[in-house]
């Protein structure tokens, strides 16, 4: 074993392997003649500079010494230069970006190199390492699949507040921008609806006989109506100011079901199956109507609104939740913060 020393940008280094043994072959006789070399017979052993030794050697090992803590270490050639994503020559083999690491310390090399190209040695602790989209570009993305998005994009693995359009009822809902741009539906229930239609009749886990409640029906086709009530509470909780899961009818919606029918002087069914196409569309207007005739919905986190009705009942008035917001605010009621 030899020490050879050679200077690549300014920086010194050290490999110790200078010159290696290797047999005569029909695959590198032509390669090693040219460079000079004297054939004797296939199979012999002949002495090889290391600068010579082409990178697809395989068991030819090279000694080192590593860049960080200075003992010796050796490698295979074949996978040394694999990992330097090149072909082998004594310049990449210890180009200064490219430090040679021990077992021990292959963490450090790690670090270093998450250093260089990312800017932090531990980049996953660097909210802005992976930041590769506009704030505009995320935003649209969620547009493009029905959604609104409520904060600021960081990077793809940082905590996106978001709405969807067809599923008010959800609030505000959680996601990261690699799972949000990696699946074709905007929010888990749209995912849900989509298995579900690809499922049909008795095939799907979901069957239930064909029948549909008609007052969860109704409450999907009032999104507008929740929209504004979302944008006229900030996205917020009108008790905590947290970011808000429920929106609560301050009259009730049983109530404005019930108006509805009464109203248009229709028999209220069970399920919607047992309507026509066009009593379904004239019971969705109205509902949408009457809604507009009372205060806009509120923003609560589900604990509020459940803390709620658990105190005044199912059926509540507009007075039920004023009196409720004051003692709240004045008596901190259910621990509320």
């Amino acid at each position: 074993m030899f020490v050879e020393i050679y200077e690549v940008k300014g920086v010194i280094k050290i490999l110790l392997t200078k010159n290696v043994f290797m047999n005569w072959t029909i695959r590198n006789r032509k390669r090693f003649e040219g460079k000079k070399y004297l054939f004797t017979n296939y199979g012999d052993i002949f002495q090889v500079k290391i600068e010579d030794v082409p990178s697809f050697s395989a068991n030819i090992t090279l000694d080192f010494n590593c860049d960080y803590c200075g003992k010796p270490f050796n490698r295979f050639l074949e996978s040394y230069s694999k990992q330097q994503n090149k072909n082998y020559d004594i310049s990449s083999l210890i180009d200064v970006e490219n430090n040679d690491a021990c077992p021990d310390c292959q963490y450090k090399k790690m670090n270093e190199t998450n250093k260089m190209i990312y800017g932090d040695a531990i980049p996953m602790q660097n909210h802005n390492k992976t930041k590769k989209h506009s704030q505009e570009f995320v935003k649209n993305m969620f547009i493009l699949k029905n959604c609104n998005l409520l904060n600021e994009y960081i990077n793809i693995d940082s905590e996106l507040l978001y709405t969807c359009n067809k599923h008010i009822e959800k609030g505000i809902q959680k996601t990261t921008f690699y799972k949000f741009n990696n699946r074709e539906h905007g929010c888990a229930l749209c995912g849900i609806e989509k298995q579900v239609k690809s499922q049909t009749g008795d095939k799907s886990m979901f069957w239930k006989g064909g029948k549909t409640n008609i007052s969860a029906w109704l409450r999907e086709k009032i999104s507008k109506w929740k929209i504004e009530s979302m944008e006229r509470c900030g996205y917020i909780c009108v008790i905590t100011g947290k970011p808000f899961e429920v929106i609560h009818h301050l009259y009730s919606f049983s109530k404005i079901t019930d108006e509805v029918f009464k109203e248009l002087n229709i028999s209220i069914n069970k399920d919607i199956s047992e309507y026509s196409n066009d009593e379904l569309s004239i019971i969705q207007n109205k509902c949408l109507e009457i809604h507009y005739r009372y205060p806009f919905g509120v923003c609560l986190t589900k604990d509020v609104h459940n803390l709620f009705h658990s105190l005044y009942g199912k059926i509540t008035t507009i007075q039920d939740f004023e009196e409720f917001k004051a003692n709240v605010n004045k008596n901190n009621i259910g621990g509320i913060q």
